[in-house]
């Protein structure tokens, strides 16, 4: 299950990061027609840059949608390929399988909970540490402007994924808790009749046999027992549940490096254009100084006598 579930997130990282890096490619080519700061490059700019034409946009828009679905989906099926499918044994009522599947549903809406926030994170990690890789790869001393382009589109990427990330955790919600109450409190209302229909019973005991009053009152009392287990486990169970809120405060706790790294790309960013600026100014001054010292080399021919007679059609010894 470990190497399914290892496959499974490595795939969604590759897919999520090639739909960023394409609607990256996108914003990049923006700057071919639009007059714009990289700093700018980011889809929420885009977005509401009036410069930009709406095909783009609606890709960017489009982009983002398929980023939240490869996301959501992978995290359904890591919760589906690591969740206990089997059936129950024995024979269950209609109504006891009407409450199984309605606690199963319940169930599975509080594990895509978490589900889809840890598979959120695990991509985060994934990408940012491939990204990170593929800086470091780059040859120190290759073409400075395609240095600089990279490393735009490394901070474009960082920023896109970690404000992905900030908002997912903002607006994290736990699903499906709420249903298990309901169905908490459906079995504590049922628990309460039992025991009112065994008070009754009890009562009627005192009608009947000593030998059999005897029998049927142990097993009111194992009832009892057996309703208090129930009582427990149902315990157990609400203040894990209840214990999510100290998960929350973990992730309230992340917010703030995430927003850091985040705002720490879109600052690089900003000074990437400095240096694109710097460097184009650079090789306009290089290329300008390189024009002044061969210049004498573009002196021009001599246009002689020969020639002139060449280019009129004139006898070089007439006259």
């Amino acid at each position: 299950m470990a190497v399914e579930r290892e496959s499974l997130l490595a795939q969604g990282a590759e897919f999520v990061k090639s739909e960023l890096l394409a609607q990256i490619d996108d914003a990049l080519q923006v700057r071919s027609s639009v007059e714009i700061r990289e700093s700018d490059l980011i889809a929420d700019s885009l977005l509401v840059n009036k410069s930009v034409h709406r095909e783009v946009k609606a890709r960017v828009r489009e982009r983002q949608e398929n980023v939240r679905k490869l996301i959501a989906a992978t995290a359904y099926y890591v919760e589906a390929e690591g969740r206990n499918a089997a059936a129950p044994s024995g024979d269950l009522t209609p109504l006891q399988r009407g409450r199984l599947d309605k606690f199963r549903a319940a169930e599975r809406e509080v594990r895509l909970s978490f589900g889809t926030l840890a598979s959120v994170v695990e991509i985060y990690k994934r990408i940012h540490l491939s990204i990170r890789d593929e800086i470091e790869r780059l040859p120190p001393n290759g073409d400075r402007r395609a240095r600089a382009n990279a490393y735009l589109k490394n901070a474009l990427l960082v920023y896109e994924l970690s404000d992905f990330v900030l908002r997912q955790l903002q607006s994290f919600e736990m699903s499906g808790i709420d249903d298990i109450r309901a169905i908490r409190d459906e079995i504590f209302a049922e628990i309460k009749q039992g025991r009112k229909a065994d008070e009754e019973l009890a009562k009627k005991t005192r009608q009947v046999s000593q030998e059999q009053a005897a029998a049927v009152l142990r097993e009111i009392d194992d009832r009892s027992k057996f309703r208090a287990g129930i009582i427990r486990k149902w315990d157990e169970i609400m203040k894990r549940l209840d214990s999510t809120g100290d998960f929350q405060d973990e992730v309230e706790k992340i917010l703030p490096g995430l927003e850091v790294t985040r705002d720490n790309a879109r600052n690089r960013m900003q000074l990437l254009t400095l240096a694109t600026t710097t460097m184009l100014v650079d090789e306009a001054v290089r290329s300008i100084s390189g024009l002044a010292s061969s210049l004498p080399e573009w002196e021009l021919p001599r246009i002689d006598e020969r020639l002139v007679c060449e280019l009129l059609n004139l006898d070089l010894h007439d006259g």
